[in-house]
């Protein structure tokens, strides 16, 4: 059984009083009489020193509990707001989980029935197919794939809670990782007829959660699919020092939404980086993610 803040308040204080009780009680024996003798207490001459002594010491045992209450319990304060306020934190978490995890729920299913739909329309219309309507059809594809993943996104990010990141941290090569994440866009830069261009640097281990790090680099690129025109070059360099390693993206057209970069920054800095996003002289942005190395043994 637990016991709560105020019971051992309680139990302190009563502990305080009997000490205090005791030890007054014997100064003023050993002040008055210079003994310990029971038959002093209770002579009649002596009732009159006894109840004196008493109420000095009741007196000073209520003081004595005033300041000590005082104390604790202001000494105790912001440890109990601090609970109450951890406490209302959590309880607004696990509301804005459930309420992401029904979004998702929401959007995935609209997803499918988009997908489901599209897929019976482009049949039933495939002999009357033009070229406009065969880019429009991609484009529709494209977006309901986008929206698939942001629901899958949204639905990961429900499940997260605070610290997350670092329970689920690994050794992970980070250009490896980088590597990993940039197969899915390889086909859609070459449909769109864009260049890109990796430069690798060596094997780089870091701390990190996979999954996290995939959805920075995944916002990162989609961003730069979405910005690069025909035949740009979309620019990957992976540079590594002694204590880090960093990533930097960048074309002259590159564009990525505000909150796709706080959430990426979100993301870097709970790993121990930092993420900065800053215009380029032609015109662009460059994104810049960098990672602490993991120290050698």
């Amino acid at each position: 059984m637990k016991i709560s803040i105020n019971q051992k308040i309680l139990v302190s204080t009563l502990l305080a009083t009997v000490v205090l009780l005791g030890t007054l009680g014997l100064l003023v024996q050993i002040e008055l009489v210079g003994s310990l003798s029971f038959d002093w207490l209770v002579a009649p001459e002596n009732q009159k020193t006894v109840r004196l002594a008493a109420a000095l010491t009741l007196l000073t045992i209520a003081v004595a509990g005033v300041v000590i209450n005082r104390i604790i319990t202001k000494s105790l304060g912001p440890l109990l707001n601090a609970k109450r306020d951890q406490s209302s934190q959590d309880n607004a978490l696990n509301s804005n989980q459930v309420w992401m995890n029904y979004s998702a729920a929401k959007l995935e299913r609209a997803a499918t029935t988009l997908r489901t739909d599209l897929e019976s329309l482009a049949q039933d219309s495939n002999a009357q197919r033009t070229p406009s309507d065969k880019i429009l059809l991609d484009k529709l594809r494209a977006e309901i794939l986008t929206v698939e993943r942001l629901a899958a996104e949204l639905r990961e990010i429900a499940q997260h809670k605070q610290g997350g990141i670092q329970r689920a941290a690994i050794r992970v090569d980070l250009p490896e990782l980088l590597a990993e994440s940039l197969l899915d866009f390889y086909q859609q830069f070459n449909a769109k007829g864009v260049q890109i261009s990796v430069k690798r640097c060596g094997t780089s281990l870091v701390h990190a959660d996979p999954k996290a790090m995939q959805r920075v680099f995944n916002l990162l690129m989609q961003a730069a699919l979405e910005s690069a025109q025909t035949q740009s070059d979309v620019q990957i360099n992976c540079q590594r020092t002694a204590v880090a390693v960093s990533v930097h993206v960048h074309h002259g057209h590159y564009t990525c939404p505000k909150e796709d970069l706080a959430l990426c920054k979100s993301i870097v800095e709970e790993h121990g980086g930092a993420f900065s996003a800053y215009p380029t002289q032609e015109g662009g942005l460059e994104a810049f993610i960098m990672l602490p190395l993991i120290k050698a043994a």
